[in-house]
């Protein structure tokens, strides 16, 4: 994995943004460490959009976050997971080969899940009493049953 991002609740109220690989703080954030930032107060924040980029990354969202996620993964064989709010995840490419693991979680929430990519995905939706993925053909995505809706490809 190239970046492992995450984002949860640090010392309450703030959110913190952390990569073992080393972060920088951007606008309205503040370095903590070399592989964290604090980013303002959570009852501020409406959503946390996130972009991969290139590589193979993992974006997350700490369970105990109660705030909307728009993780994009970007090229490379990506992990995306939500947390307890209604999350959207996406992923341009999916992977090369069938994946041993998630590669997207839902968890808690509605969430808005969209695999339809021509490469291969494993979809765990868990949480949540309306989820919806849009998915690859069943050869390409395997979809759990803890999903409310599918639509297939």
């Amino acid at each position: 994995m190239n970046n492992q991002v995450t984002f949860y609740v640090a010392t309450a109220p703030l959110l913190r943004v952390s990569d073992p690989a080393g972060i920088t703080a951007g606008p309205g954030c503040t370095q903590t460490s070399p592989r964290t930032a604090t980013c303002g107060e959570i009852a501020g924040i409406t959503a946390i959009h996130a972009d991969g980029g290139d590589g193979d990354d993992r974006l997350a969202a700490g369970a105990d976050l109660d705030i909307p996620v728009d993780f994009n993964g970007g090229p490379g064989q990506d992990v995306l997971v939500g947390g307890t709010a209604d999350d959207h995840l996406t992923d341009p490419d999916g992977w090369l080969a069938r994946p041993d693991r998630a590669t997207f979680r839902g968890l808690a929430g509605n969430d808005v899940i969209i695999s339809r990519n021509g490469g291969y995905d494993r979809v765990e939706c868990e949480g949540g009493t309306n989820d919806t993925v849009t998915a690859d053909v069943v050869a390409l995505d395997q979809v759990t049953n803890t999903c409310e809706t599918i639509n297939r490809g």
